[in-house]
């Protein structure tokens, strides 16, 4: 009996331990998940599940095209991504009188407002579930339905004119190894696999919903659109004229690091990686190559030397091209120097 305590006391202490109740929290599967920062590199986790090999050319390009396509779509099934959900993804609806609140709905929705290009087609990304088409729009898989609630309409009215509008939201996804399309209302697209997501204010970091839960965010002043919580438009008590507004001061810069971190280095090359697997399915010829750029404290690619497979060819000229419009975030020192390699298969 004694033995049988001590494990639980002890089970319920780990449990309870700081370690265990991050694993718990957003941040735990958000860390580690790669970047996806623009459209065109949410396309390029597709591009596995939409090339045709059937033109490729010989029996041997057309088995190489097939045996990199097949890499391509298990090792995207390895990892986890993190991107913003994109306009349709929250939504405020009408204020329902007997529950007294704004109904509030989360939506999985990378790409809904807008579709990708992929093989020459236009797909949306969702999460899995179901999707819709409403008024020629796309209505991505719901994901969360929530309720802001209010004493009353006119209590809840400035939340919805000047918070609402700036909410923002993060999704943490897998790609599946084998497609998952799907074709709704003449609308085409994908579904990933849901992991984990959050909605904020990011005027003041708070956290509206969030699943695991979530930490705050750091504050971005700038976000405020000129609504640091004042009155909200209402008249002056005194019936007078209101004293001109002061403009408002504009936030101090960021301290600058003094060098790259690795992650910032990978996260900035994530949209050269999709180009240059762009540049592989153009030209199809596999090797090996390096990249030594020179990066300007400004973040711009200052000089970039390719060496390995890919000198003095098409596919060399294609990787250059898309290294040279990375941009990496400023930093304190004049310029680094960083060695990039690339893996075409």
């Amino acid at each position: 009996m004694r033995k049988s305590l001590l494990f639980t006391l002890a089970l319920g202490a780990l449990l309870c331990a700081p370690g265990a109740a991050r694993a718990q929290q957003f941040e735990a599967l958000a860390d580690p998940a790669t970047p996806i920062l623009d459209p065109a590199a949410l396309a390029g986790l597709f591009w596995a599940q939409t090339v045709s090999c059937a033109s490729a050319g010989d029996d041997l390009a057309r088995r190489q095209c097939e045996g990199v396509r097949s890499a391509r779509a298990e090792a995207n099934a390895g990892r986890t991504y993190i991107m913003a959900g994109d306009a349709g993804a929250v939504a405020v609806h009408e204020w329902d009188k007997v529950k007294l609140g704004y109904p509030l709905s989360v939506r999985g929705c990378l790409a809904c407002a807008a579709a990708v290009e992929l093989g020459g087609e236009r797909r949306y990304v969702t999460t899995k579930g179901k999707v819709a088409v409403q008024g020629g729009a796309l209505v991505g898989a719901e994901i969360h339905k929530g309720l802001q609630k209010y004493t009353s309409e006119q209590a809840g009215k400035r939340w919805k004119d000047k918070v609402a509008p700036r909410l923002a939201s993060e999704i943490v996804f897998k790609v599946p190894a084998r497609a998952d399309a799907w074709n709704e209302g003449g609308a085409k697209g994908f579904a990933v696999e849901l992991l984990a997501f959050r909605v904020y204010d990011p005027c003041d970091g708070s956290i509206l919903v969030a699943s695991p839960a979530s930490e705050r965010i750091k504050p971005d002043k700038a976000a405020c659109k000129g609504d640091p919580g004042g009155d909200g438009g209402a008249a002056n008590p005194d019936g007078g004229e209101k004293p001109p507004e002061k403009p408002p001061e504009k936030p101090p810069e960021p301290a600058l690091p003094d060098r790259l971190a690795p992650a910032q280095i990978q996260a900035a090359m994530q949209k050269a990686r999709t180009d240059v697997n762009a540049c592989f399915a153009t030209y199809g010829v596999p090797g090996n190559a390096k990249v030594q750029m020179e990066i300007g404290g400004d973040g711009t690619v200052k000089s970039a030397v390719l060496s390995g497979d890919f000198n003095d060819t098409p596919t060399g000229a294609c990787i250059l091209k898309s290294v040279k419009s990375v941009v990496f975030p400023r930093f304190k020192q004049s310029s680094t120097s960083i060695n990039f390699p690339f893996i075409l298969r």
